[in-house]
């Protein structure tokens, strides 16, 4: 577990997933009975729904990244077990104590992860030399933290700070991943080229445009007007992901991972551009953004991370192309679904009910290649026996 920690991670942000869609199914399927004792109104399951996607599925995808993926790459030691018991018990603290409307004691959990998770990271880091673009996951890191404090603030001061809990609800839904994204999509792939890093006075321009264009980002969560915070994300996001997709090698058509993170990376900044020119649809305008980004780039992250086993010297991808395939055609349906939540609201549940079952299908395939390592039941191509269960 402490060697390979996403193969305990990622299934359980796989179960998390479902579990947070599983109120908006049931309701969609009028089992009404079935959810009302625990989620008894709407306002409580569209509470409920995005921390259980994003301090749960979310994070439990970006800790078994970042705790797999840094020592590899820094030849340093793996987690301990009492970090890696942090990172698995937070989560589910988080989403236990959401249904049981906790909402402090969830939140303390996630700050208390959000600081071992940064512990973890310095560790490895110091003395090396960081790109430009970390500033993002620094930022990414004061929003994660900053949100949970302000949404719990906000809510406890009663209804005069109010504004406070949305700005913190905004922040962790909103901006947290956001800002990991630009800060990390430059170390997502070991397939391809790595990105060119800049030297000299190059260097220290690119620290401070990221530096203006984090704090432009930043400034935009304590904006009034809906239409204006978006359109400076939408600019800024669009910026950044302009020089990610300059600096990263052109795809190999037969490159289906890198294609698909490009693509993904793009429905950022479309997203936000949605919703600043349609506010009223503002819903519809995020989900994209939620799918068509952050979990499109989790599919192409579940088969990026698994390393070599004992037979194989080269790690090879644990998603295969037509798995990919039709997790993006899955999470295609998923997003025009949830979109016609919006546009067609007398079908409301038909397209709620579809977009969930699609989501769950493609976060379903991730566990294939966790169930082929674990289990080690079916045959090793490259050998042309078993592989050993690890």
């Amino acid at each position: 577990m402490r060697r390979e920690p996403h193969q305990v991670l990622f299934p359980l942000g796989v179960v998390l997933a479902g579990i947070g869609v599983l109120p908006w199914i049931l309701f969609a399927l009028g089992l009404t009975e079935a959810y009302r004792p625990i989620f008894h109104s709407v306002v409580f399951r569209s509470m409920f729904h995005p921390l259980a996607e994003i301090e749960g599925f979310l994070t439990c995808f970006a800790s078994g990244f970042l705790f797999t993926v840094l020592p590899r790459r820094t030849a340093t030691a793996p987690p301990s077990r009492w970090q890696m018991a942090v990172a698995v018990a937070a989560p589910l603290i988080i989403v236990i104590s959401a249904a049981l409307r906790s909402w402090p004691v969830g939140q303390i959990a996630w700050l208390v992860l959000i600081g071992v998770s940064t512990e973890f990271s310095l560790a490895r880091l110091k003395g090396r030399r960081l790109p430009p673009a970390t500033i993002w996951i620094a930022l990414a890191i004061v929003m994660g933290a900053l949100g949970a404090v302000l949404a719990v603030l906000g809510e406890a001061s009663g209804p005069e700070r109010l504004w406070l809990h949305e700005v913190g609800r905004a922040l962790l839904t909103q901006g947290l991943f956001t800002a990991l994204v630009l800060g990390t999509a430059g170390l997502l792939f070991r397939t391809s080229e790595p990105i060119a890093e800049p030297t000299g006075s190059r260097r220290y321009w690119l620290f401070a445009a990221h530096a203006f264009a984090a704090a432009l980002f930043f400034a935009s969560f304590w904006v009034d007007s809906v239409r204006l915070a978006f359109a400076l994300r939408a600019t800024v996001t669009f910026a950044v992901v302009l020089s990610l997709a300059r600096a990263m090698p052109r795809p190999d058509p037969r490159d289906i991972d890198l294609r698909g993170m490009r693509t993904a990376i793009w429905m950022m900044p479309l997203g936000n551009v949605w919703v600043a020119l349609a506010p009223a649809s503002r819903r519809a305008g995020m989900h994209v953004v939620y799918i068509a980004c952050f979990a499109m780039l989790v599919l192409v992250l579940s088969g990026q991370v698994y390393g070599p086993s004992n037979n194989r010297p080269e790690p090879r991808p644990a998603v295969r192309p037509w798995q990919l395939g039709l997790g993006a055609a899955f999470l295609a349906v998923a997003l025009a679904a949830r979109i016609l939540v919006e546009v067609d609201p007398p079908s409301f549940n038909l397209w709620l009910g579809i977009a969930c079952a699609a989501f769950v299908g493609a976060t379903l395939l991730t566990l294939r290649a966790f169930i082929r390592r674990i289990a080690g039941l079916l045959p090793d191509r490259d050998q042309g026996r078993l592989s050993p269960p690890r």
